[in-house]
């Protein structure tokens, strides 16, 4: 009879045995997931202490936010308020924006979770600041508004506003007297109860305490608008308006033409046109602050404080007492200039 050879049987139960061991170190199956922090903690504002900048001169803000473990959260949506808007604005992009002097405090926010920090805002001024309608609008519809505060300044406050075809305004009573240009558009006003046509490249002078408001915007609508903080016209209606052919009536193409077309006690409102061929004009100095809105034309404005290229649509306020002229001009070149005669 056969011997049964059993020198197998230690090896079998020595490789079962690892067998048992692997499968329960696997906890029947079954492995644990740590699951992320992703609940914000803490939120800190990256932003300096103070800002100085020119009025509506924007700096952009940001934050981080942390977890419990101090682990960065990307991607958190959070809110931005300032504790006073009259000072400095901030968008929901963190976006501040400079309006006048003071201390705030900006807070960011995720539901109830708050970051909070101190800025110091210094606006400051110069004399010569300069726009454009382009860039206006750009800040309007990055601020999700249609009227923006540009220039506020001891004799004059302009505003740019920026309407929509069907729009209207609340009806308001200024106490000082007021110039509407329409550089793009057109609209019906009411003003003291009559109602007024406003053609596109028309200007209106709304005196002061008298009330005011658009009804409808007739086409898409961008008016500039300058308050004079000092002094009263001696228009004898509540209004006085004035056309762009009223404006360019006594036009030269050989020389430079100075058109005061509003000529009242508190300010002077005209269209200086220069022809291409005349080359611009020499320095001029005045004792009172100017506004400039270039209609029509490319040149160069040369002031004591630096130079511009000016094209359609520019805007520039100068400071009295600075030295300015136009130059380099590559073609006709129509401005409207607002003098605040009282001071």
């Amino acid at each position: 009879m056969k011997k049964e050879n059993f020198n197998y049987l230690p090896k079998l139960w020595v490789l079962v045995l690892i067998t048992v061991l692997a499968c329960t170190s696997k906890d029947d199956g079954i492995s644990e997931t740590v699951e992320a922090n992703t609940t914000p903690a803490n939120i800190i504002i990256n932003a300096e202490s103070s800002y100085e900048g020119l009025l509506n001169e924007a700096f952009q803000l940001t934050a981080i936010v942390t977890n419990s473990d101090g682990e960065v959260l990307d991607g958190q949506t959070i809110g931005w308020t300032s504790s006073n808007p009259e000072i400095a604005s901030i968008n929901g992009s963190g976006l501040l924006r400079v309006l006048s002097d003071g201390q705030i405090l900006i807070t960011a926010s995720i539901g109830t979770l708050e970051g909070i920090k101190t800025i110091t805002i210094d606006r400051t001024t110069t004399d010569l600041i300069t726009f454009t309608v382009e860039d206006l609008s750009d800040q309007l519809s990055a601020l999700g508004e249609t009227s923006l505060v540009f220039l506020d300044v001891y004799r004059m406050t302009g505003t740019f506003i920026e309407l929509n075809q069907g729009d209207s305004t609340e009806e308001t009573t200024v106490n000082r007297d007021e110039v509407y240009y329409f550089y793009k558009g057109s609209a019906v006003m009411n003003i003291e109860g009559e109602v007024v046509t406003i053609e596109e490249e028309s200007a209106v002078l709304i005196t002061a305490n008298s009330r005011r408001s658009i009804t409808s915007v007739s086409a898409d609508a961008q008016i500039i608008v300058t308050k004079i903080n000092t002094g009263l016209s001696l228009v004898p209606s509540s209004y006085a308006m004035y056309s762009r052919a009223q404006m360019e009536g006594p036009r030269d193409p050989n020389q430079n033409v100075w058109n005061p077309f509003m000529d009242e006690e508190s300010v002077i409102f005209g269209m200086y046109m220069l022809p291409q061929v005349a080359g611009g004009d020499t320095r001029l100095e005045h004792d009172f602050d100017e506004l400039n809105i270039v209609t029509r034309g490319l040149s160069r404005f040369l002031t004591d404080e630096g130079e511009v290229q000016l094209e359609p649509g520019s805007i520039m306020y100068v400071r009295e007492a600075n030295g300015h002229a136009f130059k380099n001009l590559s073609t006709d070149t129509d401005v409207l200039i607002l003098w605040n005669t009282q001071g």
